[in-house]
């Protein structure tokens, strides 16, 4: 099965991602959920199979004067087992089955999506980290034209609407410095928040190009069968089966039951 780290090469992003899952409360309810479906679907199964009773006993006779007399005796018996001759417990012991598979694709959904909204997070990071630098360079551009067209005005070859004009654009540019400022905040918030504790900032991309080339690139050969591997679509297609299954035993409840 392929891992997140045959996709994700960045010791860093691989990092912030082991740490993810280990912190996500949400991955810890789905494992919960997964044992409690798995403990229901054996519970449903063991119905389909007889109970059977132990009991056993000791008697001791103690007559004064004479030998002691000791009585054993052991019993077992079969209790409330249903014969299944129209499939009632095994389509129930199916249906729940099935519900199990669906709980563990279920918590797969959940991981993956931590993992991606994670990544998401991590490259939008880089993304803004580039869009800033870009920013503080229009500004710092437009601060140099400011100061030029100060120098033309005083020299007499420049009107003072240049200067307007020219101060106009330095505003906007700051405006976009301070914007992108706040967008790379934002992003370092929801990364703390996915992965649920304080981390390195070293682990942060400083550039779209890192990031680019830390991201293997899904071969053009693949089939789309690919898809069919996804948990969303692996829970749709177990819950359809156990639909299926609460259906035979529905067509079960049409007949007598028979106990022994």
């Amino acid at each position: 099965m392929v891992s997140y780290r045959d996709i994700f090469h960045d010791p860093r992003l691989q990092t912030l991602v082991e740490t993810a899952l280990a912190n996500n409360r949400d991955l810890r309810v789905a494992a919960a959920n997964v044992e409690a479906a798995r403990a229901q679907a054996r519970a449903t199964r063991a119905a389909q199979f007889p109970a059977i009773g132990v009991s056993g006993s000791v008697d001791h006779t103690d007559k004064s004067g004479s030998a002691s007399t000791t009585d054993y005796s052991a019993g077992a018996a079969i209790s409330g087992f249903e014969l299944d001759l129209f499939g009632k417990l095994a389509n129930a012991s199916a249906a729940e089955r099935e519900r199990a598979l669906a709980t563990e694709a279920s918590a797969r959904t959940v991981r993956l999506g931590l993992v991606a909204d994670l990544v998401d997070a991590w490259t939008g990071y880089a993304a803004d980290r580039d869009l800033l630098a870009i920013a503080q360079d229009t500004a710092t551009n437009a601060r140099k034209s400011v100061e030029l067209t100060k120098a033309r005005l005083t020299g007499g070859i420049a009107p003072r609407t240049d200067l307007r004009q020219a101060e106009q654009i330095l505003a906007t540019a700051e405006i976009a410095v301070a914007r992108q400022k706040t967008a790379l905040a934002q992003d370092e918030n929801l990364i703390r928040l996915l992965v649920g504790s304080e981390f390195d900032e070293a682990l942060l991309p400083r550039t779209m190009g890192e990031v680019t080339s830390a991201i293997s690139v899904l071969p053009a050969s693949t089939s789309s069968q690919v898809l069919l591997r996804r948990p969303d679509i692996v829970q749709a297609e177990c819950l359809l089966r156990a639909a299926n299954a609460d259906i035979g035993v529905a067509r079960a409840e049409l007949f007598p039951s028979i106990s022994l």
